[in-house]
């Protein structure tokens, strides 16, 4: 069984296994590459299969280098206060509503250029018109 070494660095606890430490003013940090640890915990979290918490929500708007105020324009937000509730929410749960998080993974996604997350999402959102009329075939 490889070792687990926990990193708290992110902001929030992530268990790196297997991963080499080196010993630093007595205690075992990891000998790691901050910058790729950074890219991958972001890909986690786009796939992640929960609700952000307010930690999670920092690291992803840190991620990509927005300020609260750019962050909630982007969510159509008047102001940061928004976000700055969320994200003091820390370890907890944000609270913000599902549709919220979903735009978010889709922010984050086009970020990265993930193109296999959700592309269904990203056809309806590129519908400028909507039909005039619904067909709907009755048995």
């Amino acid at each position: 069984m490889k070792k687990k070494t926990r990193y708290t660095g992110l902001g929030f606890p992530v268990d790196l296994i297997g991963v080499k430490t080196r010993e630093f003013r007595g205690e075992a940090i990891p000998d790691i590459n901050h910058r790729e640890l950074e890219d991958q915990v972001f890909k986690i979290l786009l796939w992640l299969p929960s609700h952000f918490s307010g930690a999670h929500l920092g690291f992803v708007r840190g991620y990509m280098g927005l300020s609260q105020k750019e962050f909630a324009s982007m969510l159509g937000l008047k102001t940061h206060t928004t976000i700055s509730g969320w994200e003091g929410k820390d370890d907890k749960v944000t609270g913000m509503q599902g549709t919220t998080e979903v735009i978010i993974r889709l922010i984050m996604a086009e970020f990265i250029k993930e193109d296999s997350f959700a592309p269904h999402f990203k056809e309806f959102l590129e519908v400028n018109n909507p039909p005039k009329n619904l067909e709907l075939k009755v048995a």
